[in-house]
């Protein structure tokens, strides 16, 4: 299948591929062999979780519900108070920390007594070996941690504290978050006691509510100080700003500055007028060259029509009418003095059209240095626009930003000087920000432990568990996939591949192939017949079949192709001397086998100890085996792995061709390429190489050569 390939021992060795074809099989399909172990494992450890967890005791939970309703509107803005405020993510989510922190969790701790349960205090109860080693894990992370680092939204609880352990736990057993995208908060805590899961639930909610509205009133009148003082501190800064503005604007009028407006409207109009003046100069330097470089040809005749001046025009009409005049004497009188004082008219007229064009040049010379005297004096007033426009532009930008500055005082002033007014009011009326909305329910069902659901989770965890251990022992190595990888690889032309069999049988292969004679099998056994056919005269052409380790499908193989070697005209005979091919050695009871066109001889080492034996009935069969191996054009030999024994070495050295057997995506590409360069190391040639069980998508062209035809035997057999 490779062009160019050089079929060398060192050749075929050193060559390796990049893409042989990605490992083993997928996870599915591995579990899938393995499906009974897996499966064992899995229900094993389910049964063990409920077995272990109904001896667990039971939890209950109960739910308390608070809505939030933050007052932040004052009792005076009637149409406000009246709207109902958004409650913002942020603020539910600040709510909860709240809830979570000591302050709230003591004083439920402290009303609840639950100092004195041992459910919540761990003093009370003995220390089991979980409870020990969760105090050891604790220790050791206190001591890695900064003492300034507590947990995110949790007050750190103080060293000492008697309740540290009580809050510990009771944070541990309540879980707050907020419902969805609403202002509920769901407080729901978990006790072994369902009057007491419910107590919980509600004193954490009353508690929160009851020390919110304390800190209120708490905090109002210091607020209400720290707000006068900075309204003050805004308002003389305020001032201060409103006379720097004022200031700057003095400063501005007094030096009569001309508007940003005005400097840019005086600058548009300068550059258009250098425009026309810089348009109008390359204009007349082109006209003077270009009547100068006429004059120079003294070619009047593209003088005269290009620039059009009167007087050029008149005299050049004057020297035209002269020297037709000229051309008229000379043809009449010859070199009479006519002529010549007709000529000394044309000198002087021409003389005259010189003097004209001259005057021209001048007079564009002149033009020319009036432009450019304009066009530097006009480019010397536009950079002092600019820079004029510039400062004017800093200026202004200076103003700007006073203004701004105090526009920003000014609302901070009013923005401070309405909440000032606002505390002043809402300290007088102060209503919570939350209320209890529902109240916990004593629970009747526990809501832990969740046998089914843990056992279940249990038997999946140990399934795949088990899958990964396998799939971790399993021979991770690249496995045989693309056919045209392989020879790369190994260095062998023909890689035949062969599609999954319907069964299981040595006999499934041979089937297929009598049902479908035009089926990918069939066309595969014809190219490795046309491969591995004798190329001299008519003795013994030996084929042996061998595979780097045991493979399933060698066997079938075997069969199918000695029966196409049988089909195309050949007398042919299997020989089997692999003692584990044991699907084979009792091919010869099979009824099928004996309405097969070729013959077949077991050679096992079993079968030659039987028929060593010495017997006369021995001998004889010995002598039968000898006979039909001489007389038979074509001996089939399937041979034992290459790898596991040094028999298939020699075998592979004596025949004629070698056809090596591996399984898509199970047998190892190393393995294959180890086992070719074996053979060739030891003077065999590998003509072929088979892959079983290919899927049908990954099936490719079988090689470039000729499809090889079938004797007329072969398709006779098969209409039949």
């Amino acid at each position: 299948m490779t062009e160019g390939w050089d079929n060398s021992a060192d050749g075929g060795a050193q060559r390796t591929s990049a893409a042989d074809g990605g490992g083993g099989p997928s996870l599915l399909a591995l579990a899938w062999a393995n499906k009974w172990l897996v499966g064992f494992c899995g229900g094993l450890a389910a049964v063990a979780a409920y077995a272990a967890l109904s001896t667990v005791a039971p939890t209950y939970s109960a739910r308390t519900q608070v809505l939030l309703e933050p007052a932040t509107t004052t009792v005076i803005d009637a149409p406000a108070a009246a709207a109902a405020p958004r409650v913002t993510p942020a603020q539910a989510e600040s709510t909860v920390i709240v809830m979570k922190s000591t302050e709230v969790l003591r004083a439920v701790a402290e009303e609840l007594g639950l100092s004195e349960r041992s459910e919540f205090n761990p003093a009370l109860r003995e220390p089991g070996l979980a409870d020990r080693a969760r105090s050891a894990l604790r220790d050791a992370v206190s001591g890695l941690l900064s003492p300034a680092e507590p947990e995110e939204g949790v007050l750190r609880i103080a060293p000492g504290d008697p309740l540290a352990g009580v809050i510990r736990e009771l944070r541990n057993a309540t879980e707050i978050r907020v419902l969805g995208e609403s202002a509920i908060i769901e407080v729901r805590s978990q006790s072994r006691s369902p009057a007491l899961a419910a107590a919980i639930s509600d004193a954490v909610a009353a508690t929160y509510i009851e020390q919110e509205l304390a800190k209120k009133f708490a905090s109002g009148t210091e607020a209400t100080t720290w707000l006068e003082e900075r309204t003050e501190q805004l308002r003389a800064a305020l001032l201060e700003a409103d006379e720097r503005v004022a200031a700057f604007r003095s400063e501005q009028l007094s030096e009569g500055a001309e508007a940003v407006s005005d400097l840019e409207l005086r600058i548009e109009e300068l550059t258009r007028q250098i425009a026309r003046l810089d348009a109008e100069l390359s204009d007349t330097l082109g006209r003077r060259d270009e009547l100068r470089r006429l004059y120079e040809e003294r070619n009047f005749l593209s003088l005269v029509p290009r620039f059009d001046i009167p007087s050029i025009n008149a005299v050049y009409a004057d020297l035209m009418a002269a020297e037709a005049e000229l051309s008229d004497r000379e043809a009449r009188f010859g070199d009479l003095p006519v002529v010549e004082a007709q000529r000394e008219v044309r000198d002087d007229v021409q003389a005259r059209l010189e003097s004209e064009v001259d005057s021209a040049l001048s007079g564009l010379d002149v033009r020319v240095d009036i432009l450019s005297q304009r066009l530097a004096a006009s480019g010397e007033e536009l950079r002092a626009l600019r820079r004029d426009l510039v400062e004017r532009q800093q200026a202004e930008l200076r103003l700007a930003e006073l203004e701004r500055e105090a526009e920003a005082s000014g609302q901070v002033y009013n923005r401070f000087l309405v909440q000032l007014k606002e505390l002043r009011e809402r300290s007088q009326f102060q209503i919570p920000d939350a209320r209890i909305i529902t109240e916990a329910d004593v629970p009747v069902a526990p809501v832990a432990p969740q046998k089914a659901k843990l056992a279940v989770i249990a038997g999946l965890g140990a399934s795949a568990l088990a899958l990964l251990l396998i799939a971790l022992l399993r021979d991770n190595r690249p496995r045989v996939r693309d056919a045209e990888d392989l020879a790369d690889l190994t260095g062998v032309d023909q890689v035949e591949q062969l599609p999954p069999p319907p069964g299981g049988s040595p006999l499934a292969l041979l089937e297929r192939v009598r049902a479908r004679p035009e089926s990918p099998e069939a066309q595969s056994l014809r190219w490795l017949r046309y491969r591995l056919r004798a190329r001299k005269g008519r003795q013994a052409h030996v084929i042996f079949v061998t595979s780097a380790r045991a493979e399933p499908g060698k066997s079938g193989l075997c069969v199918a192709l000695a029966e196409t070697f049988a089909l195309g005209g050949a007398s042919t005979v299997l020989v089997n001397i692999d003692g584990q091919a044991e699907d084979l050695a009792a091919i010869d009871s099979v009824k099928a086998l004996r309405d097969m066109p070729f013959r077949y001889l077991d050679y096992t080492e079993r079968t030659m100890r039987a028929l060593n034996m010495g017997s006369t009935e021995a001998a004889g069969d010995l002598a039968d085996r000898l006979r039909i191996l001489k007389s038979t054009d074509v001996i089939l030999i399937n041979g034992p792995s290459v790898l596991r024994s040094a028999d298939a070495l020699e075998m592979g050295e004596m025949a004629s061709r070698v056809l090596m057997v591996c399984t898509w995506n199970e047998t190892p590409s190393a393995l294959v390429q180890q086992g070719v360069s074996m053979l060739r190391g030891a003077g065999a040639r590998v003509d072929a190489i088979a892959v079983n069980n290919v899927p049908r998508r990954w099936l490719k062209p079988a090689a470039h050569l000729p499809h090889p035809p079938q004797p007329r035997r072969a398709l006779a057999a098969a209409q039949d």
